[in-house]
């Protein structure tokens, strides 16, 4: 039932910007059982917001004084990634593993 719209997301994904459809994640869930997390990528790479071909990545991530990982920054979501977050529509391939611990 799902499978159109998977297939829809996969392709704008595709579409709106340079990289892979899927991110994954390792992370560790129930019983310290440790396990892939997959989305729809909805953000652009990070080479992608580079001005400067020569520029140092840390100094983008970091900014200074700011922490890794976190919300700082410039906002890299796509259009589509926007969309697809509004809706959920980028938890759609975790559904393989909800329906593979079953």
């Amino acid at each position: 039932m799902l499978s159109p719209v998977i297939l829809l997301a996969a392709l704008a994904v595709r579409l709106s910007s340079s990289g892979p459809v899927l991110f994954s994640q390792r992370r560790v869930g129930r019983d310290g059982k440790a396990f892939n997390l997959y989305k729809f990528r909805s953000m652009r790479l990070i080479t992608d917001e580079l001005d400067d071909e020569d520029g140092d990545p840390t100094t983008f991530l970091l900014g200074g004084d700011t922490a890794p990982g976190g919300v700082e920054g410039r906002d890299r979501r796509t259009l589509v990634g926007r969309f697809m977050r509004r809706c959920s529509i980028d938890e759609l391939p975790q559904l393989v593993n909800v329906l593979r611990a079953r």
